[in-house]
């Protein structure tokens, strides 16, 4: 049984960032780990429906096998699967989109899986990661 699934991008910067998140929440060695670029933009925004799905049944899979309690969504600051932060004309509204597309999933995960608990966070490229 595994306490969570976590969700975050593939980019390397944030390898510490997402090992600190971890650790502060006592879930290493305790979690499923789903890493794939853009992260939650895959479900709200993707290239293509198949994203959708696959993301979606990686947290199916999880709660069926591990019996997952927890889902914790992590996007991150300058991501390039977004364009990148010059794709923003500041932070604020960068830090906007990743809140959206973040609830997006969120509520899908919770049609699915009511008895989850999902928690958002943004990874910023200071090393902080921040719930929101």
């Amino acid at each position: 049984k595994a306490q969570a699934l976590i969700l975050y991008c593939i980019d390397f910067r944030f390898q510490k960032s997402m090992q600190k998140l971890l650790t502060d929440k006592q879930l290493i060695g305790e979690i499923d780990i789903v890493s794939i670029a853009g992260s939650a933009k895959n479900f709200a925004n993707p290239k293509e429906e198949s994203d959708k799905e696959f993301l979606m049944r990686q947290i199916d899979i999880s709660v069926k096998l591990h019996e997952i309690e927890k889902v914790l969504i992590v996007n991150h600051q300058d991501c390039g699967a977004y364009g990148g932060s010059v794709a923003f004309p500041n932070f604020a509204h960068e830090e906007e989109v990743y809140k959206q597309d973040m609830k997006v999933l969120k509520e899908a995960i919770l049609v699915g899986h009511p008895h989850l608990s999902v928690e958002l966070y943004i990874a910023l490229l200071e090393g902080d990661v921040v719930e929101v």
